[in-house]
């Protein structure tokens, strides 16, 4: 848990009134969470949210969903003429997937349409964005974890406390400053170059979570200065994004990728040395002659220093796969955005090869994906983790819809929700694995050949657990007689498993198991 504190002063909201609200809008939650464990998808009786009047220019509203609970329930405070999906707000955020540090305070923006007012960059330019797929254009300015009635009574009014700041703040910026203040960030207009992310960054989940799609997002924001919202409809937003990969495409003289692995040495990554046949030598025979050789690192932090009027970015995809060390060498003090060049302690360095002096310009943004599958944060080089910033991607259970009498959205939930308790968050699977399908055939292919296999990877040879996440249609008992003769009594005290082959069902009988599953 962290929370920030604000001066003792009189507060701008009734402090009495705030915590009774914050309660009522907690309490709903749980009582949220006990529905959905229970099996129900819809919100029913008693949750579907309400509205009303905080102060004479202070108005909140809450929801909990519309039709199907929703993942991410919220509590919005708004006025000055702004609106929930067009503006600034604060706004709390409950994500109950989560086990810790589910109950966001945020200073809130709209994603979709786009918002006449920024909040100051004074206050959110070291602040990190909420998780997730929807809300990520909001900041998070306090966290707490609250999963149960003595947690909420023991942190009130801390929580009241730091929603009063967010409150406060978003007063202030309505009374105290012009509408168009250049010291702002997250404006939605088409001309924003003002787009607050920081040096380095790295965004991390479970597979197909999404992680190269933001990070798509993301390099294209930092190297043209704009925005690139995404429709909320799925057909729109898949539209919306061919665009953006296409203008991703067409900027990659400002956009390097690249993969680290195993085997990727500092030689490959910033500069080594290479042979080269010199076949112009008078001999008969050609000389080897050795050069210095620029790695991708070294060769777009030089092209960034020559054009300090461009964003330059450079992606490393699974960052985590590689000696982080034995890679970056020296460069994990010069990455550090105090020493980049032009920053308040600039610094340079020689080359290990050619002692060529070299610095990072603070024009060169790093983006690192990393799937936490294979490996943990924690288990990230402390100097990495110490100049890095850290995004964190979740399934977005409301991106999956049903298919054709499969009910694909609540399956995904509860399987996930199974993983969780099996293993941890870290290797729960992503929506983009299922996000696409539209016909059976679509939900039995990737069922098969996607996420039977990367359950059997989770929990290879621990049977038990496979039938629990998979379903028992899923996961075969085989039984004695279809044993061969040698093998039966070496089975007769164990259980023999295998799992069902998408040959083994028809389209129903695959839709009766999966259903029977979710």
């Amino acid at each position: 848990m962290f929370h920030f504190s604000t001066n003792d002063k009189e507060p701008v909201v009734d402090n009495d009134k705030l915590k009774k609200l914050l309660s009522e809008f907690i309490q709903n939650v749980f009582v949220l969470k006990q529905r959905r464990a229970s099996g129900l998808t819809s919100i029913g009786d008693g949750l579907g949210g309400s509205a009303g009047q905080m102060t004479d220019w202070l108005d909140y509203k809450m929801s909990f969903g519309q039709g199907n609970m929703a993942l991410v329930p919220w509590l919005a405070f708004y006025g000055f003429d702004q609106e929930i999906q067009k503006g600034i707000y604060p706004v709390l955020l409950f994500d109950t997937q989560r086990k810790f540090n589910n109950l966001s305070i945020c200073y809130g923006v709209s994603k979709n349409r786009a918002a006449q007012k920024s909040w100051p960059a004074k206050i959110v330019e070291n602040k990190s964005f909420f998780p997730g797929t929807n809300y990520n254009t909001s900041y998070v300015a306090a966290q707490f974890t609250i999963n149960t009635v003595q947690d909420l009574e023991m942190n009130i009014d801390k929580i009241a406390k730091d929603v009063t700041k967010v409150i406060e703040d978003f007063k202030n910026v309505f009374e105290n400053n012009p509408i168009n203040n250049s010291d702002t960030v997250d404006s939605y207009d088409d001309d924003d170059t003002d787009i607050a992310y920081p040096l380095n960054q790295i965004i991390y989940g479970a597979p197909g979570t999404g992680k190269t799609y933001n990070t798509v997002i993301r390099a294209l924001e930092i190297v043209t200065g704009q925005k690139k919202p995404l429709p909320a409809d799925k057909g729109l937003r898949q539209k919306k994004y061919a665009e953006y990969l296409a203008e991703f495409e067409a900027k990659r003289d400002q956009i390097q990728f690249v993969t680290f692995h195993q085997s990727m040495a500092y030689e490959d990554f910033v500069q080594g040395i290479k042979p080269v046949i010199d076949n112009n030598n008078s001999g008969d025979s050609a000389q080897v002659q050795y050069e210095y050789a620029d790695g991708i690192f070294k060769t777009i932090a030089d092209t960034a220093k020559d054009n300090p009027d461009k964003n330059y970015v450079l992606i490393i995809d699974e960052i985590n796969r590689g000696n982080i060390s034995k890679i970056l060498g020296e460069l994990i003090t010069l990455l550090e955005p105090s020493k980049r060049l032009g920053a308040s302690e600039p610094l340079t360095l020689k080359l290990q090869y050619s002692q060529e002096d070299f610095g990072v310009s603070n024009n060169l943004y790093i983006i690192g994906t990393m799937n936490t599958s294979d490996r943990s944060i924690a288990a990230l080089d402390v100097a990495i983790r110490r100049r890095f910033k850290f995004f964190p991607m979740r399934p977005e259970t409301e991106l999956v819809t049903n298919v054709s009498g499969i009910n694909l959205n609540s399956i995904f939930e509860k399987m996930n929700r199974k993983i969780e308790i099996l293993m941890d968050e870290d290797h729960m699977i992503g929506h983009s694995y299922l996000m696409n399908c539209k016909s059976i055939a679509d939900v039995k292919d990737t069922w098969f050949n996607n996420i039977m296999p990367l359950m059997n990877e989770y929990f290879y040879g621990d049977w038990d657990k496979l039938k629990l996440v998979l379903g028992s249609d899923f996961v075969l008992n085989i039984m004695q007689n279809d044993l061969p003769d040698e093998f039966r009594d070496y089975c007769s005290d164990t259980n023999a498993y295998r799992f069902a082959k998408i040959s083994d069902m028809t389209d129903q009988e695959f839709i009766n198991a999966i259903n029977k599953f979710g």
